[in-house]
């Protein structure tokens, strides 16, 4: 220990020097002389710098552990709260939007059926009609189809008279078959009544009608084709059919109320047991159809 020697200690990074002969760290060398004669025991010093900061991390941690149940109690409870009060929220609108104003009923139940039949009004294309038509000619006025269609009556043939984009078609029967309609020409052409075998259909329309019109204009399109398909060879219609099709039908209707009364005109046609006016007949029903899905 004769000789100066230099122990050098680091403090937080920085290097410290010591003399082993100063008197005043003749302490601290011993200790560093102990430390190096044995070396398991490593020389370690703290210095109050080391013991304040683990300190305050050791206090620190401790206060977070203390607050950390409160702090998670409050935000499940804001959490939960706010839950709650959206739910209560929806049920009181709810409750609110049910309850008549001023005392008085709700509006649905003035006339639920009128306005269930209004909510559900919307565009509908019905499927339309079509058969094999008798043709007795086609004409630019009414005139002129009105005298050609006289020509007919004469021999006893019923005739309609069909207006469609600017031309008159003049019709002296219907069949749901080309045969079926070919026997009916080939008949007239014997009675020199020249005619024309071709097929008809009313084309496919967008209209505005309620459940109730469209379900019962889907009944008339049934009732009519089931009719056609009983001539020529059938003397009569299904006047039963027809009845009942007056008595279903949807009484709050405008729209389809010019078909209806068309019916109740044909009835007496039906009945006479003839199969040349029950054809007269059907084809005023159908054109009145196109009418109604064209207004």
């Amino acid at each position: 220990m004769d000789k100066k020697r230099k122990v050098q200690i680091k403090e937080d990074g920085n290097r410290i020097s010591f003399k082993l002969n100063d008197p005043a760290n003749e302490q601290q060398a011993a200790v560093l002389e102990d430390s190096e004669e044995d070396p398991a025991e490593p020389l370690t010093m703290v210095t109050d710098h080391q013991k304040k900061k683990k300190q305050t991390g050791r206090g620190r941690f401790s206060r977070f552990h203390l607050w950390r149940p409160v702090l998670l109690a409050g935000i499940s409870a804001i959490g939960i709260g706010s839950v709650l009060g959206f739910v209560m929220l929806r049920m009181i609108a709810g409750i609110d939007a049910g309850v008549p104003q001023n005392g008085s009923l709700p509006a649905g139940t003035v006339d639920t059926e009128e306005q269930e039949a209004q909510s559900k009004e919307g565009s509908r294309t019905p499927e339309g009609l079509e058969a094999f038509v008798v043709q007795g000619g086609v004409f630019g006025n009414r005139e002129n189809a009105e005298e050609w269609a006289g020509k007919f009556s004469t021999a006893g043939v019923p005739q309609v008279i069909w207006l469609r984009d600017g031309q008159y078609f003049l019709f002296v029967g219907a069949a749901e078959t080309e045969d079926a309609a070919t026997r009916l020409s080939e008949k007239m052409e014997s009675q020199q009544l020249e005619t024309f075998v071709k097929e008809w259909e009313t084309g496919q329309a967008e209209v505005e009608l309620t459940d109730t019109e469209s379900e019962w204009l889907l009944s008339f399109e049934e009732v009519w084709q089931s009719n056609l398909a009983r001539l020529p060879d059938a003397v009569s219609v299904d006047i039963d059919s027809w009845e009942k099709l007056l008595e279903t039908f949807p009484d709050e209707s405008e729209k389809l109320s010019s078909l209806r009364d068309e019916i109740s005109s044909q009835k007496d046609r039906f009945k006479q047991q003839d199969v040349e006016g029950a054809q007269q007949a059907l084809l005023n029903l159908w054109y009145q159809y196109e009418q109604a899905l064209r207004e």
